[in-house]
């Protein structure tokens, strides 16, 4: 927590956007010129590097790493899984996108914990900006955090008020966050029942699939006190399952190509 706090102190979330940006970018020209310039692998075998930290990059950063939304690199993410399964051994395209997609959601559950851990020792202004600043919640009041079960929460209600509208006037920047952040807060609506009722198997099946809903569930798993043992445990499972599922599906797609008879 107190190293995610030193981080995002230091970098505004208009530059993690603006860096989240040009890693996703510098990825996929990277898997492109090695995937299509075959001789390059070939030739300089060290190379394959290049490719699965660019295949790290994009899943961490899809998932929620850098605690901004890149548009579209949760799928572009299962692609090069899709691709690099076909073109390195499956085993370790498993091993690291599967821990890539686990990380980036933690960095929510952190940013979560963060916030439950602000309200608790009194600083409003701290966690209603920690919770605006993720993106996941659109206004932080005491109608989408304070009422969260297993939060305790004290302070008068002006401060909360202040914090929530303190940036209402931001000169046109953050655009992008904020067009996500109502996205964000009705995956939070939906995901916040499914913990309280199902426990692990909720956090698992909401963290399965490519969407805000994963989003949601790790961020308000820190913010309900979710227990950081069973959250790493469903949380990691469910992407390794779909990082497994993915896999095989390029697998199977490339023998099925392989088999074609061109008749020409």
């Amino acid at each position: 927590m107190r190293i995610q706090e030193l981080l995002f102190g230091w970098l505004s979330s208009d530059s993690r956007v603006f860096i989240g940006l040009i890693i996703v970018i510098i990825a996929v020209v990277g898997l492109l010129a090695l995937s299509s310039m075959r001789f390059v692998r070939i030739v300089l075998e060290s190379l394959d590097i290049t490719a699965f930290v660019g295949l790290f990059l994009v899943n961490w950063i899809g998932n929620g790493g850098i605690l901004v939304p890149i548009p579209g690199a949760r799928f572009i993410g299962l692609l090069m899984i899709f691709q690099n399964a076909v073109l390195f051994p499956s085993w370790e395209v498993f091993a690291i996108s599967g821990a890539a997609m686990g990380l980036g959601l933690l960095s929510y559950y952190i940013a979560g914990a963060r916030t439950a851990h602000a309200y608790a020792a009194g600083d409003m202004e701290t966690a209603s900006q920690l919770a605006k600043d993720t993106g996941m919640i659109a206004e932080a009041d005491r109608s989408n955090i304070a009422t969260t079960p297993g939060l305790s929460i004290t302070g008068p209600a002006d401060a909360v008020d202040a914090a929530s509208t303190g940036d209402s006037n931001d000169g046109g920047r953050g655009g992008l966050r904020r067009r996500f952040s109502e996205s964000f807060k009705h995956a939070q609506e939906r995901a916040e029942p499914v913990i309280a009722k199902h426990g692990v198997l909720g956090m698992f099946l909401l963290c399965f699939g490519p969407s805000p809903l994963g989003t949601a569930a790790a961020f308000l798993g820190g913010l309900m006190r979710f227990g950081f043992t069973r959250y790493l445990a469903a949380s990691f499972a469910s992407k390794y399952l779909l990082a497994g599922i993915v896999v095989v599906a390029g697998l199977i797609f490339s023998e099925a190509a392989r088999s074609v008879q061109l008749p020409f």
